[in-house]
C-alpha cells in the first residue's frame, strides 16, 4: 500500500490518501488529519466523506474530489506520452498508469481547484516548480499543440507538461497562461475539428452573457491565423492590494456532488436535489441553473455531462461556478448527456422544464418570461458569429443547432 498527502488552500494539511493497485484494479482510502478536524472553519472536501477520525473506504478508484483536480483526456494523453518516451529512453517497459499517476503528474501551480498533493508530508508539492507562461507565449503553445497532434513530438510534449498544460479537464488542447492580473485558460483548435469549435464556443458564451448567465471573462483572439479562446480562471482570485498574488478557490464538479462515476448519465433534477444540501444561495443557484438549461436546449448544447457543471467554495458552502464548456451542436438528433426530467428531446424537454418550474422556485409566468427573454437573445447568434469571423458556410451548417 502506498499513500500521498492532501493539502488545501494555503498549506492547510487535510489528510492522507492510501491506495493499492493490484491486478489492474486501483482502490483507495482516505483519512482526515486530527488537526484538521479540530479546527474551526474547515469543510468536507468531498461529500462522500464523513468528517470523522479513521480511514474511510472510497467507492471509486480515488476520491471524486481528487478527480476534479486531475487531468481528463487531453492531460492524460500528454502524461502517458511522456511516460512512453521516458520508458523508451531508459530501455524499460512502460507500465500501466493509474488514476494516482495522472493525479500526481500535473503542475501544482496550474491544477484545478484548491487541493494540493505531496508524496512526503512536509516535503514539496508534486510538480511544484512549473512556470505559467505569459500571454505572449500563445504562438508557441499553439504550435506545440499542433505538433503534438500531428506527430507526437516529444519536444512539444515536454514543453506543454513543463508549463502545466495537462492540469485541466476536458478533451481539447488547452493551456493556462497569465498576465499581471491573473490566470487564463487558453483553448486551442484541434487539427481534426469539423468546424470552428473555438469560435462557436465564443458565440455560445456571448449569448449566455446577454441572457444574464454568469460567465467568466472571455475573449476570442487570433494567433498565427488560428482562433484561440481565452477564459479567466474562476478557480483563482487575484489580490487587488498585492499585484501578482493569486489565491486558490475550491472547486467541485457536479459529478463529485452527486457521487457519480465519470460518464454516468444523470438528470438536472438530480443536480437540483443535491445542490440544496450545499448551496450557500440556493435561490440564486436555482435561477441560474434554470437559465442554463434553457440556453443549452435552445443552442443544442448536448455535451452537458456532469463534469461540465461545477461549484466554487464560498464561505461555509458552495455556489455554482460560472458556466463553461457550452457548445452548439448541429446534430439535432444527438441526445444530451444530462436529461431534463427524463427528457432529452428539445421540445419535450422545454415542456418538462415548464411543468416543473416550481422546483426552481418559479411560477409559470416567471418561467415563461425567462424562456421568452433567452429566446430573443439566442436570435442574435448569426450576428455574433459574423463578428467572430465565422465563415458563412459554417453559419449555414449551424442553423440546425439554433433553430427555434
Amino acid at each position: 500500500m502506498a499513500d500521498f498527502h492532501v493539502y488545501d488552500f494555503e498549506n492547510e494539511y487535510v489528510g492522507k490518501c492510501y491506495y493499492t493497485h493490484k491486478r489492474g484494479r486501483l482502490s483507495s482510502m482516505f483519512s482526515y488529519s486530527l488537526d484538521y478536524l479540530s479546527q474551526s472553519g474547515i469543510y468536507n472536501v468531498d461529500p462522500a466523506f464523513q468528517m470523522i477520525e479513521g480511514s474511510q473506504f472510497v467507492d471509486s478508484p480515488i476520491p471524486r474530489a481528487f478527480t476534479d483536480s486531475a487531468p481528463d483526456r487531453w492531460g492524460r494523453n500528454l502524461i502517458y506520452k511522456r511516460h512512453l518516451y521516458e520508458a523508451q529512453v531508459n530501455g524499460v517497459s512502460a507500465k500501466e498508469l493509474n488514476d494516482v499517476d495522472y493525479l500526481l503528474g500535473v503542475s501544482d501551480l496550474a491544477r484545478q481547484g484548491s487541493l494540493r498533493f505531496k508524496i512526503d508530508k512536509g516535503g514539496a508539492y508534486v510538480h511544484e516548480s512549473s512556470e505559467i507562461p505569459k500571454l505572449i507565449a500563445l504562438p508557441k503553445l499553439l504550435n506545440s499543440t499542433n505538433a503534438l497532434e500531428a506527430s507526437g513530438s516529444h519536444e512539444a510534449i515536454k514543453y506543454l507538461l513543463d508549463v502545466g498544460s495537462a492540469s485541466l479537464g476536458g478533451a481539447r488542447p488547452k493551456a493556462t497562461v497569465r498576465d499581471d492580473n491573473g490566470l487564463f485558460l487558453a483553448k486551442f483548435p484541434h487539427i481534426h475539428d469539423e468546424w470552428d469549435v473555438i469560435s462557436w464556443e465564443y458565440v455560445a458564451l456571448s449569448i449566455a452573457k446577454s441572457a444574464g448567465i454568469d460567465v467568466p471573462d472571455f475573449e476570442l483572439v487570433e494567433v498565427d491565423g488560428s482562433k484561440v479562446l481565452l477564459l479567466r480562471r474562476f478557480d483563482r482570485l487575484s489580490n487587488a492590494s498585492n499585484a501578482g498574488e493569486i489565491s486558490r478557490v475550491g472547486y467541485m464538479s457536479a459529478m463529485t456532488l452527486l457521487g457519480a462515476e465519470d460518464g454516468q448519465k444523470a438528470d438536472y433534477a438530480d443536480i437540483c436535489l443535491h445542490m440544496a444540501d450545499v448551496s450557500v444561495d440556493f435561490s440564486r443557484d436555482l435561477s441560474e441553473l434554470y437559465r442554463r438549461i434553457i440556453l443549452s436546449i435552445l443552442i443544442n448544447n448536448t455535451d452537458d455531462h456532469l463534469r461540465n457543471h461545477g461549484f466554487l467554495r464560498d464561505g461555509s458552502g458552495w455556489r455554482l461556478s460560472p458556466v463553461f464548456d457550452i457548445n452548439p451542436n448541429p446534430e439535432r438528433g444527438e441526445a444530451r448527456a444530462t436529461s431534463i426530467y427524463g427528457q432529452t428531446d428539445r421540445v419535450v424537454a422545454l415542456e418538462a422544464l415548464r411543468i416543473n418550474c416550481s422546483d426552481f422556485k418559479l411560477n409559470e409566468g416567471e418561467a415563461a418570461s425567462i424562456l421568452k427573454e433567452i429566446r430573443e437573445v439566442v436570435k442574435s447568434w448569426r450576428d455574433i458569429a459574423k463578428r467572430a469571423g465565422i465563415h458563412q458556410r459554417e453559419i449555414e451548417l449551424m442553423e440546425t443547432a439554433f433553430a427555434q
